[in-house]
């Protein structure tokens, strides 16, 4: 498993539209993507203009795989060129141990 960790700052009070674009233009790309398999944007507490977008994939070549056929639409580029001032940050990790909550 793969996952993909991005740092959006957005400009000062603009994490609202920031929200709209990763749930209405982003995600929906990306999930149509082979081996994506979840995606989570993660609103910081302390700071009202920083998220966190989280990418889950089967493994680093889906995600390789998928920039080289991603529309516009389903790439970071997107949510910069549809909200000016963004800045981007982007973290690959490759997750060795993991574990599930199972409800019995």
């Amino acid at each position: 498993m793969f996952v993909q960790m991005i740092t959006l700052r957005a400009p000062t009070g603009k994490r609202p539209k920031l929200r709209q674009l990763v749930q209405d233009n982003y995600l929906p790309g990306i999930q149509q993507q082979v081996g994506f398999l979840h995606g989570y944007l993660l609103e910081q507490i302390d700071d009202p203009d920083v998220a966190q977008l989280i990418e889950v994939w089967e493994s680093q070549s889906a995600l390789e795989h998928a920039r080289k056929t991603q529309l516009l639409t389903g790439t970071t580029q997107s949510l910069a060129a549809n909200l000016p001032g963004l800045r981007i940050q982007q973290q690959g990790y490759i997750s060795k141990v993991t574990t599930r909550n199972v409800a019995v």
